[in-house]
């Protein structure tokens, strides 16, 4: 297992998260995957992916769809929703996949950081957060 994968899971397992799930990809490349819900989204799921790189020196933060099957005419909508997101929070970047739906992703440079597991506990709070937070706008695109 890469250093910050274990590192992360062990910040995880000593803040007592519950259902956190580390893999090992085929790519050599280790994910730590936890969800959590929220005030507006019941279940919010946030992939950390660590490259199989030498230095261990990326993080990825990556929330897959959480507002799936956008229909075409809600498109131009929710690309305005988007970049309000994006200017909103600097961090996290919201994008629309070829399948119309909704994520999430937040890359960070390890070079400098000390404690990995810190870092991702803090990302994944933050991204919880600002995901639950936008979640109603998309909603009530879609539905209202």
């Amino acid at each position: 297992m890469l250093a910050s994968t274990l590192r992360i899971k062990e910040a995880f397992e000593a803040k007592k998260l519950k259902g956190v799930d580390v893999r090992e990809a085929d790519d050599g490349s280790g994910w730590v995957y936890v969800t959590f819900g929220g005030d507006n989204a019941t279940a919010i799921r946030v992939v950390f992916i660590s490259p199989d790189t030498e230095d261990d020196e990326i993080l990825q933060l990556y929330v897959p769809p959480f507002c799936k099957s956008i229909p075409e005419d809600k498109l131009l909508d929710v690309y305005t929703i988007i970049n309000d997101c994006n200017l909103r929070y600097r961090f996290l970047k919201f994008s629309l996949d070829e399948d119309n739906e909704v994520r999430a992703t937040w890359d960070v440079l390890l070079e400098h950081t000390r404690d990995v597991g810190e870092l991702a506990y803090e990302m994944l709070y933050r991204a919880v957060n600002i995901v639950d937070d936008v979640y109603p706008s998309f909603m009530k695109l879609i539905w209202g």
